[in-house]
């Protein structure tokens, strides 16, 4: 906890764990953290609230699962594609092993499209419940973006937002237009708020 460091795992012990101990509080209370910045949508408030009823609200949901989730549709329509692409080598008998025999496991099917399967993914461009899913050739993420998140007494609070595409701003990536003016709101509030707040700028 040195001036200089971003602690990513913060936001996600937060969105996993409510509450607190009043101990773990109190040691980062004033600290700024990142956050994977995922879009607010209907189909992403339905998720959560689904996912709230199935655990009974006792373990938080927070975005590394929703790219979990999405990752996992990803695979899904990447190798649905690669069936129809003919990838798989035929299928032979395996046997029955409710007739009394053994399954034959080298009867499986083997995937000769390793590489493909791979291309289909990175070929994605959807949209999950993180927001637009695409990639760029590189294989890097299209516009990756973080909240800005302040740890504040009672919890946190998000201060901004930050992506490669509008910088660090007030207002969500998606929405924002003028990355200069946005940069601007952002200084003048940080400052607002570092005078009048007792907390430190711990990892920022």
């Amino acid at each position: 906890m040195e001036s200089g460091y971003v602690w990513t795992w913060l936001s996600t012990v937060l969105d996993s764990t409510s509450p607190l101990s009043s101990k773990t509080a109190n040691f980062i209370q004033g600290a700024l953290t990142l956050r994977p910045h995922t879009p607010d949508s209907e189909r992403k408030r339905a998720f959560i609230s689904r996912w709230n009823k199935l655990s009974n609200g006792s373990i938080g949901l927070n975005p590394y699962g929703l790219y979990a989730y999405d990752t996992v549709w990803m695979l899904v329509r990447a190798i649905n594609f690669l069936l129809d692409q003919g990838s798989f080598s035929n299928i032979t008998s395996l046997g029955d092993p409710k007739a009394g025999g053994t399954v034959n496991l080298v009867a499986l099917s083997i995937l000769h499209g390793g590489k493909q399967l791979l291309d289909n993914m990175l070929q994605t461009n959807t949209t999950g419940l993180t927001g637009p899913i695409a990639f760029h050739p590189d294989r890097s993420p299209l516009n990756p973006a973080y909240d800005l998140i302040n740890i504040i007494e009672n919890g946190y609070q998000r201060i901004g937002y930050w992506s490669n595409y509008s910088g660090i701003s007030v207002v969500p990536p998606e929405t924002s237009s003028n990355r200069s003016t946005l940069n601007q709101q952002l200084t003048h509030y940080c400052t607002a708020w570092r005078d009048n707040s007792q907390a430190s700028w711990v990892g920022f």
